[in-house]
């Protein structure tokens, strides 16, 4: 349908004419360079920022450890935490109601 339309169109149907001329091979290395030209260079620049965050990742990781690390080394003993009852309740007073 959309091949009938361009061929009869005035302003697209010459250049429809002039690309059915062409041989194969034109169209395959036509199409070769859009792949080279826009699809190479965002796959490149996609792994390039997954690279980019991984490492990231990784360094903020080992500053948030360094930092908890030199928390833990200023923070001084640690106490014993508060007495729990036995059902693992903290600081918890019950009041029995007996009705």
């Amino acid at each position: 349908m959309w091949r009938v339309y361009l061929r009869n169109h005035p302003t697209m149907g010459p250049w429809y004419a002039r690309a059915q001329s062409k041989p194969h091979w034109v169209t395959k290395a036509a199409l070769a360079a859009v792949v080279l030209t826009v699809v190479v260079p965002l796959a490149l620049l996609m792994m390039a920022a997954l690279v980019i965050g991984f490492i990231t990742f990784m360094v903020l990781g080992v500053v948030a450890v360094l930092i908890q690390q030199v928390r833990l080394l200023f923070a001084g003993p640690r106490r014993d935490p508060a007495p729990t009852s036995g059902d693992g309740r903290i600081n918890v007073r019950v009041i029995q109601d007996d009705r």
